[in-house]
């Protein structure tokens, strides 16, 4: 009940302090699913990456190790490297939980369910 609605087990505190603390859970147990998931998108698409690689990014940031591709550098060059649809699919799902995550966001009860599984088992594909 806890991770689906936080607001009814947690009335003592403010909406800010509830979303703050929820924020710092999903941080640290939903952000590390996410990398797993970044390294399965990876380890799927294998040397379909060789045609990017290597590159630098818009930061002047060096990439030859497939292992250091950021969702940002799929997204960016995901025509060239032909995501399949449930490579594609997997990638927004990810991408945008990071960036929710990361921009101080939360999650729904939903996601982070869908998430778990996936990263549980180690089967992105049911993503989709």
């Amino acid at each position: 009940q806890l991770a689906a609605a936080p607001e009814k087990c947690c009335t003592w505190l403010t909406t800010e302090e509830m979303i703050s603390a929820v924020h710092t859970a999903q941080v640290r147990s939903i952000e590390p699913c996410i990398e797993y998931g970044r390294v399965w998108l990876i380890t799927q698409l294998g040397d379909r990456l060789n045609c990017i690689l290597p590159f630098d990014d818009e930061y002047g940031n060096h990439f030859e190790n497939p292992m250091d591709i950021e969702f940002r550098h799929i997204v960016f060059y995901q025509k060239k490297i032909a995501l399949k649809p449930n490579e594609s699919k997997a990638l927004d799902f990810l991408y945008e939980s990071r960036n929710r995550i990361s921009h101080l966001g939360i999650l729904a009860y939903s996601e982070i369910d869908k998430m778990l599984r996936c990263a549980l088992k180690n089967e992105w594909n049911m993503l989709f």
